[in-house]
């Protein structure tokens, strides 16, 4: 079965708290597909989005790391949900840095994928992750 990336992506996504353009809680982030196989994203921290005094929360940057591998995977027209996720977080990011964000296709099986992505400030990465996504057949509404 072919799944209509696009028709589904928005179908799945119209509310999504990272992605969404008309939510008015999403942090509309923008994924941009790049000719080397990657997915990009920048993402403005703000006090809101705190853990520890000054230090962006660690929930926020999985959040981020996660959308970012989902986002790699639409434009590779594929829908997939998050099996396994594992977040390694090298050093503190500040709460109000800019993040650079980028994620790419490790492995494709039948059944699973396995990506990677960073979060970079400065060029220096502070955090990646890697997980295994298991598509869907149609949407989740």
């Amino acid at each position: 079965m072919t799944i209509d990336v696009a028709k589904d992506f928005a179908k799945s996504h119209k509310n999504c708290m990272v992605c969404s353009q008309g939510n008015n809680y999403s942090w509309k982030l923008n994924f941009i597909d790049h000719q080397d196989g990657k997915t990009y994203a920048k993402f403005l921290g703000n006090n809101s989005f705190q853990g520890y005094g000054g230090i962006l929360h660690g929930g926020v940057i999985s959040t981020l790391l996660d959308a970012t591998m989902t986002h790699c995977l639409f434009h590779n027209d594929v829908i997939a949900l998050t099996g396994d996720l594992r977040v390694r977080f090298l050093h503190q990011i500040p709460h109000d840095s800019i993040i650079e964000l980028q994620a790419w296709i490790i492995k494709a099986k039948k059944g699973f994928y396995v990506l990677k992505a960073e979060a970079i400030c400065g060029h220096k990465v502070m955090a990646w992750s890697e997980a295994k996504f298991m598509p869907t057949k149609k949407a989740m509404s």
